[in-house]
């Protein structure tokens, strides 16, 4: 496969991978390398636990093939890339939201990007346990399912199918840690927020209400966030922003 590169690739890579319930490992695996045309790779400057890593953890979701390196939330510098992809580059800083999409198909264009129906739109860091034969063959590798099958972000390395649509670059004064948070939580968070507010979008809703345009404009919304983990204080942050007078 043509890419553009300007680093030579050791042959394999550490990374965090699923062994079992209660069980993950760093192991030494095969570095990802470009399989398809539309594919970057990621060279991993910092990456995250998500709540939902910790279900095939903790045994509450099943099916994840023994071997997967694990994560969805990361960013990082982009060190290799595809003859087709257009828009990021090497050496550019970029974040990636936690399944990869093609930016074109009708949940795309309804900014559902999370249920993009492109093959190769998959979850980073879940192959499947009872998948072709061709993926449980060699290690779930990669290169073995021609780029179906997308090993997670607790690496050094990381595949990013679908470049041009999946990958955003961060911009200088965004730290990679303020950056890790737009892939999941932060756009979690944002999106409940946006949702309450908007409400019924009729006369009276909370958006209305915070900007002065409904029936009740002197009420300053108060909102209500049920939990405060990560997403919950970003949905806080998020409701503050959109107008709530309190959050409890």
């Amino acid at each position: 496969m043509t890419m553009v590169t300007d680093v030579n690739l050791s042959k394999t890579m550490q990374c965090i991978t699923f062994q079992g319930v209660g069980k993950v490992a760093l192991s030494e695996v095969p570095t990802p390398r470009i399989i398809r045309p539309t594919d970057a790779l990621i060279k991993v400057t910092l990456c995250s636990i998500c709540g939902s890593d910790l279900h095939p953890f903790h045994g509450r979701e099943t099916g994840i093939a023994k071997g997967t390196v694990v994560g969805h939330e990361f960013v990082g510098t982009v060190v290799a890339v595809g003859k087709q992809v257009t828009k990021v580059a090497v050496g550019d800083r970029v974040m990636s939201p936690f399944t990869a999409c093609c930016g074109g198909c009708f949940y795309c264009s309804s900014g559902a990007t999370c249920r993009c129906s492109h093959p190769e739109a998959r979850l980073f860091g879940w192959v499947e346990e009872e998948g072709p034969a061709e993926v449980m063959k060699e290690t779930v590798s990669e290169q073995n399912t021609g780029g179906f099958a997308l090993h997670g972000s607790q690496a050094q390395y990381v595949r990013v199918p679908l470049a041009d649509a999946t990958l955003s670059k961060l911009p200088s004064a965004v730290s990679d840690e303020e950056g890790i948070l737009l892939g999941d939580i932060l756009s979690t968070a944002f999106f409940c927020a946006e949702n309450g507010f908007h409400g019924s979008m009729g006369k009276g809703s909370l958006l209305q209400r915070a900007s002065g345009e409904g029936a009740d404009d002197t009420l300053s919304p108060t909102v209500l966030v049920v939990g405060c983990g990560p997403v919950g204080l970003l949905a806080a942050l998020a409701s503050k922003y959109f107008g709530a007078g309190k959050v409890g």
